[in-house]
């Protein structure tokens, strides 16, 4: 039943990314050091990936071309994430930030603190809050906050960040 399942939702799923049941790999060049994170556009259309030296890279999904740099933090980032509607990437670092960024002109529009480095970013599906993983070990800042073990994890309302 389960690769039943799995064929089902192959089948459905891969021809919407641009991906046959036969596919070939692509690799994508240009950032050549380690690689923590990467995350697909809601529409499929672009890939973020960040890199052990302080930026975010944006890739066509299609072709694997890069199409630009993202530059802000000033350590390694951990995490990348895009808005559900595609129009922001959250990103994580070491240097106790997330950042929030436009996709379409790579310009940084918002950074909130943390006390610790940032491992991981994710949004809530209706793209008005962005979770956060660290270890922190005291809440500073942050709309809320939920404990569990050393790490911590903050909620971070951002509404409109265009405001």
């Amino acid at each position: 039943m389960k690769t039943l399942i799995t064929a089902i939702i192959a089948s459905l799923l891969l021809p919407t990314l641009g991906i046959g049941q036969d596919a070939s790999t692509t690799t994508l060049t240009g950032q050549l050091f380690l690689i923590n994170s990467v995350a697909f556009s809601p529409d499929g259309k672009r890939i973020a990936s960040d890199c052990l030296f302080r930026h975010i890279k944006l890739w066509d999904a299609q072709s694997g071309k890069e199409l630009m740099t993202l530059k802000g933090h000033s350590a390694v980032v951990t995490s990348v994430a895009f808005s559900p509607d595609g129009q922001w990437i959250a990103s994580g670092s070491w240097d106790k930030t997330i950042k929030l960024w436009d996709v379409q002109t790579g310009k940084e529009l918002k950074s909130f603190p943390h006390s610790g480095p940032v491992q991981s970013v994710a949004y809530r599906p209706d793209g008005q809050w962005i979770a956060s993983g660290s270890a922190d070990g005291s809440a500073l800042q942050g709309s809320g906050i939920i404990r569990q073990g050393s790490g911590i994890i903050k909620l971070w309302h951002v509404g409109d960040i265009r405001d």
